[in-house]
């Protein structure tokens, strides 16, 4: 039975297990791979870290802000890196579930219009014959609906990113968070 006690000392007792099985988790999630959390996913720098020979696997449910980061993109597949794109079909039930996800700042139709532009803009870049890496775009429209980014060296996997929200969607305020 549970004894009845002030909602002051419940708390605690709940953030103290919380906090232990987390820390159990992740103390032995290093033998699983897991690295780490980060805030924010430097998008960036994921593409400058990329070398000849490197292949990035993208999957994201939406990437608005890549004006921000599409320079370093061409740079990687100039480089000799390749990428497999997927991204959503702006015409799917998904991404209308992805814009209701997001929340009441973004419409379905902004949504769509964004991941056909974004689409666009991918095939106008493949389309460039000065990149030594292939980049190769595709559309799908199941699930899953969590971003996936993950880079193979030699083609073995090194190392990915991934991200979820529990209760506030993320890419509201891009990057992911």
């Amino acid at each position: 039975t549970i004894k009845k006690i002030d909602d002051s000392k419940r708390k605690k007792e709940l953030f103290d297990i919380v906090n232990l099985c987390t820390n159990q988790t992740i103390s032995s999630s290093h033998s699983y791979g897991f690295v780490g959390f980060q805030n924010e996913l430097e998008f960036k720098k994921l593409f400058d870290d990329l070398e000849n020979g490197d292949e990035l696997l993208w999957l994201d449910t939406y990437a608005p802000g890549h004006v921000h980061w599409i320079n370093n993109l061409e740079k990687a597949l100039i480089k000799g890196a390749s990428i497999k794109m997927l991204i959503l079909d702006w015409k799917s039930e998904n991404a209308a579930y992805r814009a209701v996800e997001l929340t009441k700042r973004y419409s379905i139709e902004t949504v769509r219009n964004e991941l056909k532009s974004f689409y666009n803009e991918m095939v106008a870049i493949s389309s460039n014959s000065n990149f030594k890496g292939k980049f190769i775009i595709k559309l799908y429209k199941d699930l899953p609906g969590i971003p996936m980014y993950i880079i193979l060296k030699q083609n073995l996997p090194k190392y990915a990113y991934t991200s979820y929200f529990l209760a506030h969607a993320t890419g509201v305020s891009f990057p992911h968070q």
